[in-house]
C-alpha cells in the first residue's frame, strides 16, 4: 500500500531533520511512499488535509505526533477525538519526550496509536525502522511500549500512589466534587483535578461510572 507521511512537531529545526531522516531512509530502503510533510501545528496539519480530501487527493497516512505540542490543540487531545484532525485510517507513531507508563500502556491497550516511541539519540533512525515496518503490515515493538504492556499487566488500582487513593475514593467511591473531595482531603481543588488527571491516565479511562466499578471490585471502600 502506498502511504503519505506527516511529521507534527513543534520545534521547528527538529521537525526539518525528522522529515529528513524519514524521506531519506524510505527512500534509500527502497519504499515508494507518495510524500513526506512537516507540520508544526494540528491545526496547520488540519487545514492542509480538508485542502486534500476537497480535491480527492488524499491517500492513508501515517503521523508522527508529538504529544505536547505548544498552544492549540495538543497531541493528546488529538489521540482522543480523532475525528477533530486525524482519520480513523491513520497509523499513528507518537513520538514524544512523555515516558508515562500507565498512559502509554492504555493507549496501546485501547489501539489508539500503532506505536510509542520517545525522543532519544538515535531514536530517528528507529522511527524510519517502525515507519516501514508499518508499511509492510507489521508490528513493531519499540523499548518503552514493552515496558508500558508490562506495567500495564499489573492491575491498575495498583499502580495509584496514596495520595491519588485518598483522592479516588472520595471522587468515585464517594462520588464527591472536587471541590468537596479538597475540602475533606485538606487540599486545593487545583490539586485534586490533577490527582484525577493522573487517575484517569493509570486507569485507562475517563468515565466515573468505569473507575468506581474498578475501584470497587479491588475492594476500595470508605
Amino acid at each position: 500500500m502506498l502511504y503519505g507521511i506527516d511529521v507534527i512537531e513543534d520545534e521547528g529545526m527538529f521537525l526539518d531533520y525528522i522529515v529528513q531522516t524519514v524521506e531519506r531512509g524510505m527512500r534509500a530502503n527502497g519504499y515508494m511512499i507518495e510524500d513526506v510533510n512537516g507540520y508544526t501545528s494540528l491545526e496547520e496539519y488540519k487545514r492542509a488535509r480538508n485542502d486534500w480530501e476537497a480535491q480527492d487527493e488524499g491517500c492513508p497516512r501515517i503521523v508522527v505526533l508529538d504529544l505536547n505540542l505548544q498552544g492549540g490543540l495538543s497531541g493528546f487531545a488529538a489521540i482522543r477525538k480523532r475525528d477533530c484532525c486525524l482519520s480513523p485510517e491513520d497509523k499513528v507513531w507518537v513520538f514524544s519526550r512523555e515516558v508515562d507508563l500507565p498512559m502509554i500502556a492504555a493507549m496501546l491497550e485501547s489501539q489508539m496509536i500503532e506505536g510509542y516511541l520517545t525522543k532519544r539519540s538515535g531514536k530517528i533512525e528507529e522511527l524510519v525502522d517502525a515507519i516501514e515496518a508499518t508499511f509492510r503490515g507489521e508490528t513493531y515493538e519499540t523499548e518503552i511500549m514493552e515496558k508500558a504492556r508490562r506495567c500495564g499487566e499489573r492491575y491498575a488500582p495498583d499502580l495509584l500512589t496514596e495520595r491519588e487513593v485518598e483522592a479516588a475514593v472520595q471522587l468515585y467511591i464517594a462520588r464527591r466534587t472536587p471541590k468537596q473531595a479538597a475540602g475533606e482531603l485538606g487540599l486545593e481543588p487545583s490539586t485534586i483535578y490533577t490527582l484525577r488527571r493522573r487517575i484517569e491516565q493509570k486507569m485507562g479511562t475517563g468515565s466515573d461510572v468505569e473507575i468506581h466499578g474498578i475501584l470497587t471490585k479491588a475492594g476500595f471502600h470508605l
